[in-house]
């Protein structure tokens, strides 16, 4: 399952307008499992130390702010982030109308090509343990389903 970070801010009407128009639309499709993080209440997480290092190389503390990671490869295996600035605009404008549309294309984009990565390692693993349950269990496919093939 992927997991989507969203680091924001509970008073920003930014990260509203995200949360109302792209992650309520990601979670009502199951898509991927949604987690939130108020970036000022939730200082002790393990996320956050992840979020004050990124604002530190970027020199900025941007929200909303998304993480899209694997769940059982971690966050340090496949990752991508988005943000729609470095700096938070003071309106709401075409342009930051723009950005929210572009930054759903992108996320819908990279869910799809994890989604691809992940069946296929998926699939791989499913056939090796196929065969070791057949060999733990001493059980063999019929050879009566595979005679006409």
């Amino acid at each position: 399952m992927l997991i989507l970070d969203f680091f924001h801010e509970i008073e920003c009407p930014f990260c509203k307008r995200v949360r109302d128009n792209i992650i309520d639309k990601l979670r009502g499709k199951n898509l991927v499992k949604i987690n939130a993080i108020d970036v000022d209440a939730s200082l002790g997480c393990e996320e956050m130390a992840w979020y004050r290092t990124f604002c530190r190389e970027v020199k900025s503390e941007p929200t909303p702010l998304l993480r899209l990671h694997d769940e059982h490869t971690g966050p340090n295996e496949v990752e991508y982030v988005f943000l729609m600035w470095k700096k938070k605009p003071t309106t709401l404008t075409q342009e930051v109308l723009s950005s929210e549309e572009f930054l759903e294309k992108q996320i819908y984009d990279k869910i799809r090509l994890a989604e691809k990565t992940m069946y296929k390692e998926v699939h791989q693993s499913y056939d090796l343990e196929k065969d070791l349950f057949f060999s733990k269990n001493r059980v063999r496919p019929d050879a009566r389903i595979y005679q006409n093939q």
